[in-house]
């Protein structure tokens, strides 16, 4: 019988401590000579780390008080190895991490028909693969399909599929597979350690943050027996809507029914249909990567990510990192309980991934993914989270000067003025001028005291785009610099521009003292 069991068998992309390149078990994926997961698409290294924050969040129960988790926590983050906790889980489950076993294949659903492509399984996120993947003879190994799966549980698209026989959710021959898969609706945001384990405690969420909320029937999707397809129970019943318990149910949440077929210890094809449906209409209470906040045209709490035009992760800080002035918005559970757990202000890496969709979510249109380094008092007080916002806004409008400045320099030389935007994407200029912050920003937020420097950084950040004015009115044409009259009498020219920029400029610098 052919078999392919997870925790011991190497599957998992990782750079080593030593920065060496390797491919690892689950087991293995705890040693303390990992550093860190490192699949090639964004969205499989985020499904791996919630993979194994579920594991975490289920071998190491909760204390009970805050004091002792807090405690047990700075010392399970001192000791040199994994807490043998996660090794005797691990053995517990140990049959349900085989990836071909027949009756309980894991993250996957018995009974479902064989299929002969991968189309299904393999995202158009990575263009070349799911090109491959059209082809006939296109196969995986098991730990590229098993890298596939994860990612499809977490990330899939909401496009409908297609009809199985037999199945009785089917409505018109469409099975729906009520949006996207759990991870794809979030902002997911992981605390990164220095070590995989180290990031699997910093994003495992002991206690629930609201004590009226129970967590006793939390479980991942492992510890449960799946229906198999057929049965009365498959899918909860028809696709009737369930309720997390909890956060590792949610960490593992089965959004899509799945069979891998295999011919000769190869994926050759996928089954990929809907799976459970999420009765809650928001998981504030369970999810432990994904901030939240109030939705007017909902009427409920909406997950939290960086628009499309905004895609640095430091420009989200206010609501993801620093709490947001937004009355009822709420941080990822995960950085709100390293606040309370009162850890020493340390530099941590914070990995942001989030899915930028299609229309209708069926299809991505690409991954935001970006990591950034800090050692920020994650104070829950909302003063930081206005403070930064507001330096913010001052370089936001600084780069809108700037713009200001292009648009000015063009009609200096007669040339029409750019195209206007497209509302939530940046135009090309836009974009080159928040890359040219990106540096400063990023050193000050690595630094010991980043709030305490705040003011400093927004100046440094104004006199960097100061700057960039005198090297766009040089690098303008001598015609800009002569000037013309336009017909209405109104006089145009490249040194009234610039010096024009630069007051705008002192004006916002001036406001840092204010």
């Amino acid at each position: 019988m052919e078999t392919f069991n997870l925790i011991d068998e190497p599957w998992i992309p990782v750079i080593l401590t030593d920065g060496t390149p390797a491919r690892v078990s689950l087991r293995g994926l705890f040693a303390s000579t990992v550093r860190e997961v490192a699949c090639t698409v964004p969205s499989q290294t985020m499904a791996v780390i919630r993979l194994v924050t579920a594991i975490a969040q289920r071998a190491l129960p909760s204390r009970g008080s805050t004091a002792a988790n807090a405690a047990e926590l700075g010392d399970m983050l001192a000791a040199d190895g994994p807490d043998p906790r996660i090794g005797e889980y691990l053995d517990r489950w140990y049959d349900r991490f085989d990836l071909m076993d027949p009756v309980r294949p894991f993250m996957q659903s018995p009974g479902l028909p064989e299929s002969a492509t991968l189309v299904p399984l393999v995202s158009d996120i990575e263009r070349n693969t799911a090109l491959a993947a059209r082809s006939a003879d296109f196969t995986l190994s098991p730990a590229d399909a098993a890298l596939w799966l994860v990612r499809c549980q977490a990330f899939d698209g909401a496009a409908n599929r297609a009809t199985i026989p037999g199945d009785t959710r089917m409505k018109g021959g469409v099975c729906y597979t009520n949006g996207t898969g759990w991870a794809g609706s979030l902002g997911c945001l992981a605390v990164i350690g220095d070590t995989v384990w180290r990031t699997a405690l910093l994003n495992r969420v002991p206690t629930p943050w609201d004590r009226s909320v129970d967590w006793s029937r939390d479980s991942a999707v492992w510890e449960r027996d799946i229906p198999t397809f057929g049965d009365p129970e498959f899918d909860g019943g028809k696709g009737k809507a369930n309720d997390p318990h909890g956060p590792a149910a949610l960490l593992t949440w089965r959004s899509r029914s799945v069979r891998i077929t295999w011919r000769d210890g190869r994926a050759v094809g996928a089954v990929v249909t809907a799976g459970d449906r999420i009765g809650a209409q928001d998981a504030s209470a369970y999810e432990p990567m994904g901030g939240w906040h109030p939705s007017k045209e909902k009427g409920t709490l909406v997950s939290t990510k960086l628009s499309k035009d905004a895609t640095q992760l430091w420009r989200g800080l206010a609501g993801l990192l620093l709490a947001s002035d937004k009355e009822g918005a709420l941080r990822p559970m995960n950085v709100r309980w390293l606040e309370r757990a009162r850890l020493k202000p340390m530099p941590l890496r914070y990995l942001y991934t989030a899915i930028d969709w299609g229309p209708q979510s069926q299809n991505p249109a690409g991954e935001t993914a970006d990591m950034l380094t800090t050692s920020l008092d994650l104070s829950g007080s909302r003063t930081a989270g206005r403070r930064y916002a507001d330096r913010l806004a001052l370089l936001d409008r600084g780069v809108w000067t700037l713009t200001a400045l292009d648009s000015d320099l063009r009609a200096a030389e007669g040339r029409s003025a750019p195209p206007k935007p497209v509302p939530g994407k940046q135009t090309a200029l836009e974009s080159d001028l928040w890359t040219l912050l990106d540096r400063p920003t990023r050193a000050w937020l690595a630094g010991a005291d980043p709030m305490g420097s705040l003011d400093r950084w927004a100046d440094e950040c104004l006199r960097s785009l100061d700057r960039r004015a005198d090297l766009m009115g040089a690098a303008a044409p001598s015609r800009a610099w002569s000037g013309r009259m336009t017909a209405d009498g109104k006089a145009l020219g490249a040194a009234a521009a610039v010096a024009r920029c630069h007051a705008r400029i002192a004006k916002l610098r001036k406001g840092l003292a204010s």
